[in-house]
């Protein structure tokens, strides 16, 4: 089963001690797009759908055409 993670650009999960990446982290695609709703409120998202980057599927979020934040996808293979 796959895990979503969030990250904003401006607070990247990479860069966070893990009790925090634990908090945006969730068990669907749903759950994670909501955390981006809560944590941005008052603006209209737009989410790019997955693409395979390097290594991982992620999903890059925007609002009003400028980028702030992805979602990666975890599966249990990785």
């Amino acid at each position: 089963m796959p895990k979503y993670v969030c990250s904003l650009d401006s607070n990247n999960a990479w860069h966070l001690p893990p009790e925090e990446v634990v908090q945006q982290t969730f068990s669907t695609e749903e759950e994670a797009k909501q955390w981006f709703y809560q944590n941005c409120p008052n603006r209209n998202l737009e989410f790019s759908g997955f693409h395979l980057t390097i290594h991982l599927p992620t999903n890059f979020v925007s609002c009003n055409g400028h980028g702030i934040g992805q979602i990666i996808e975890y599966s249990n293979n990785q």
